[in-house]
């Protein structure tokens, strides 16, 4: 196992420490625990450290950690915070498999209401519609939350379906998503798009694009 404890920036002492388990690592804590080596739930690929799935975990860091500052700040909760990597949905919808991956999920609970809340991390790497040079796009994870929906898969694992946040790196950029997903969308599972600039301003404030162009919050 190795681990590294970042410095925070004009600070005394450290953030939390990093652990990184190989596979060496693995088979020890099989073998001390006496564990079959399934049950200790280790793969090699999400123990890769790869530069741009690092930069997307960082990220999910920032995200979280703008939203529970600003949480705190109006005695607000946030509970059942997920990343991607403990996240995975397998359904069925008309004959067809699926497996939905979000980055993250979580619950926001006011003094009157708990919210629910999917969220997408754009980085600007992925191309808006599909077309024949990538394959891997924006609309098509419009596609996997759609039929998320519509197969009501959902209630096996939640109670009500997530508003999705959609949280990418210029507000350009977020009305052009919005642009993208309105053309795209059939459903009326509702997608709000911001910038990073924006989020970690103020992310419960009225910062959100709707697909009608109208902002919004992540309450209303």
């Amino acid at each position: 196992m190795e681990s590294f404890l970042p410095k925070k920036k004009n600070q005394k002492g450290t953030n939390e420490g990093y652990y990184l388990l190989d596979d060496a690592g693995a088979i020890f804590i099989s073998g001390y625990y006496e564990l079959p080596m399934k049950d200790v739930k280790w793969n090699k690929r999400d123990n890769l450290i790869k530069p741009e799935k690092l930069q997307h975990t960082f990220k999910i860091c920032d995200v979280r950690s703008s939203l529970e500052k600003d949480a705190r700040k109006k005695g607000h909760k946030i509970i059942n915070c997920v990343s991607d990597r403990h996240l995975y949905f397998p359904f069925k919808h008309e004959e067809n498999s699926f497996v939905l991956r979000p980055d993250m999920y979580f619950n926001y609970i006011t003094e009157r209401k708990q919210y629910t809340y999917f969220v997408e991390i754009d980085l600007g790497t992925m191309a808006m519609t599909e077309n024949s040079f990538k394959t891997n796009s924006f609309d098509n994870k419009v596609y996997y939350y759609e039929n998320f929906k519509l197969s009501e898969a959902y209630k096996e694992y939640l109670e009500a379906f997530p508003r999705i946040l959609v949280i990418t790196t210029t507000t350009n950029r977020a009305e052009k998503l919005a642009q993208a997903v309105k053309e795209k969308q059939k459903t009326k599972v509702e997608f709000l798009f911001t910038s990073f600039a924006l989020w970690k301003e103020y992310p419960t404030g009225p910062i959100f694009l709707k697909t009608n162009g109208e902002y919004t919050s992540m309450f209303e």
